[in-house]
């Protein structure tokens, strides 16, 4: 039992004294601060670690609240009366860190500290696991008095239960794969490479972006901008691709001709600006 309860205690100041520091690391500057170079970084080409390090850090409001709620954590750790609630309270944030430095490839280092903090918090709540149980599991309904409703309520019950769980899956998958998605042949990142016809090339972008998980949407980067939300329709019987201005608007027609697709190239031909000059673009993949 002494073995136990000493254990007990060197898991809670543990656990509170890792906490606020790294709340207050957050508070102090120490801890989602991003270096100039990365900010220069494409988004395609930023590291796991940095890409979080700017997300958590990209709002002083949300860093400064993980931050409170590290320290408020470490606090109620310190006392014993709190210690349960804060162990609770610290459990699925640190569980979530831990999954965040596992899969967003975070330094070793930050990932054992982590590790070892939830396994700290999980010694405390073992500790009072019989008190849970009884708790949550065999007094949860003690609000509503003991419960004897007819086989026919049971049934109406899990039906509610299913319904309720079945309409999020097919809602979702429905956005997913006919709203969110209408997936064409030439769907990605296109640079241009070489431009023939009529047209003006200071006229035209240097990419193109077929947008796969934004079905119909388009856009255009120049060398010093990035067009709004355009339209585009393929025909992949015809080999016809048309693109308009405003996305799932069809405003002023961009474009409107044919595409030749070979592997990770494309070739669109037709009438590129509203002044009706023809136009033959080579574009390479990007991705």
């Amino acid at each position: 039992m002494g073995t136990t309860k000493h254990l007990y205690i060197v898991c809670r100041y543990f656990a509170a004294f890792m906490l606020l520091m790294y709340g207050f690391a957050k508070v102090n500057g120490s801890q989602f601060t991003v270096v100039d170079w990365v900010l220069d970084e494409p988004l395609g080409e930023v590291s796991g670690f940095w890409l979080t390090w700017h997300y958590f850090g990209y709002s002083t409001g949300y860093k400064f609240f993980i931050a409170l709620t590290e320290i408020g954590g470490g606090i109620l750790l310190l006392f014993r009366r709190t210690t349960l609630i804060g162990s609770l309270m610290m459990l699925g944030v640190m569980v979530n860190i831990v999954l965040i430095d596992i899969f967003f490839q975070i330094n070793l280092g930050a990932l054992l500290m982590a590790i070892l903090i939830t396994c700290s918090l999980l010694v405390i709540i073992g500790h009072h696991w019989d008190e849970l149980v009884d708790l949550f599991w065999m007094k949860q309904n003690s609000a509503f008095g003991p419960g004897s409703a007819k086989r026919s309520i049971q049934i109406t019950k899990w039906v509610v239960r299913s319904v309720i769980i079945v309409i999020p899956i097919i809602f979702t998958y429905y956005l997913a794969h006919h709203n969110n998605r209408s997936p064409t042949p030439i769907d990605g990142t296109w640079q241009v490479e070489q431009v023939d016809g009529e047209v003006d090339r200071e006229n035209l972008p240097d990419r193109i972006y077929f947008e796969y998980n934004r079905a119909y949407q388009s856009r255009f980067r120049y060398s010093d901008s990035l067009s709004h939300d355009l339209h585009f329709i393929v025909d992949v019987e015809e080999g016809k691709l048309d693109i308009w201005e405003g996305w799932l608007r069809k405003d002023a027609k961009l474009f409107s001709g044919n595409y030749e697709l070979q592997v990770d190239t494309l070739r669109i031909t037709g009438m590129f600006d509203q002044k009706g000059d023809e136009a033959d673009i080579l574009l390479s993949r990007v991705r």
